[in-house]
């Protein structure tokens, strides 16, 4: 279900399947969940899903994350149970492949925070 709504939310931001452009493509790259522990909870993209208006950034956040790391990138230590995360993807045009770009963390982290249940991104990215 998921995939299809980001299916959905990249159709509406632009996005075209490469077979869309080029005939000789067919397939459609797609983000599937980040695999942390069972401390990443399981609410990535439930909450909060929001596409750049070039297309080329993608923030997904996950409300029940619960690590205790705090700014970008930290280790994955400890417990904040329902801390939440965002985690960060890019592609350099519409035909390229989402990659993992950051995993961000609010910089005072405690339980129950639910970082990334709202996201917005500026045009660019």
């Amino acid at each position: 279900m998921k995939k299809i709504y980001l299916f959905l939310l990249l159709l509406f931001a632009g996005y075209k399947p490469a077979t869309a452009q080029y005939g000789s493509c067919t397939a459609i790259d797609y983000i599937k969940a980040p695999t942390l522990s069972s401390s990443s909870g399981n609410g990535y993209g439930t909450k909060g899903m929001v596409i750049s208006a070039d297309g080329n950034t993608l923030a997904v956040g996950n409300p029940q994350e619960s690590y205790a790391g705090m700014g970008v990138n930290p280790t994955f230590t400890g417990t904040a149970n329902g801390s939440g995360a965002v985690f960060v993807y890019r592609r350099s045009d519409s035909l390229s492949p989402w990659v993992f770009q950051a995993y961000l963390k609010p910089s005072n982290t405690s339980t129950s925070d639910l970082f990334g249940s709202s996201l917005a991104l500026s045009a660019d990215g």
